[in-house]
């Protein structure tokens, strides 16, 4: 027996045999853009982590921890189409949007806020080294002319990102 009918067994035996489908699970591994979730003694794979299931230029993941609860589900009834409606423990956040993406990463503690033009970890250290290399005049303590270009592209770079 397959693992979609021995899913429909189990939802018939907790009579929930009707069009919409919520379980609870565990996840057992991530796939990509996919997951496999335990319920039961059943290894349930390929549950999709956003409901296409595909990469997009234009969309928000969210990966659950391994080992963590989740909610999936099926609103049209078919087992073959499950998704992961919420999580208990996500992993990783990934928002992108008209180019503007935000990834916070829990596996290596790390963020990452990036558009088209600029990204944050550049922002930061643009912003050293120009800490680091700025000339000032020693009797006026005023910025040499040759620092201007140099701030005014860091200017830019701020005005990308941030609003």
């Amino acid at each position: 027996m397959d693992k979609v009918k021995q899913l429909a067994e189990k939802l018939k035996e907790l009579g929930k045999n009707d069009a919409q489908v919520l379980l609870f699970g565990t996840v057992k591994s991530i796939e990509g853009l996919t997951c496999t979730v335990i319920i039961g003694d059943l290894d349930i794979d390929e549950v999709k982590l956003n409901a296409s299931g595909e990469e997009l230029v234009n969309m928000l993941l969210i990966t659950p921890k391994l080992k963590s609860t989740v909610l999936i589900g099926s609103l049209s009834g078919d087992l073959r189409d499950l998704v992961v409606l919420k999580c208990d423990e996500p992993e990783t956040i990934l928002y992108k949007r008209n180019g503007l993406e935000v990834l916070m990463d829990s596996k290596d503690m790390k963020v990452s806020v990036k558009n088209n033009t600029a990204s944050l970890k550049d922002i930061l250290i643009d912003g050293k080294n120009l800490i680091r290399d700025i000339q000032v005049n020693p009797e006026t303590g005023t910025l040499l002319p040759s620092m201007l270009p140099v701030l005014a592209q860091f200017e830019l770079k701020v005005k990308a990102l941030f609003k």
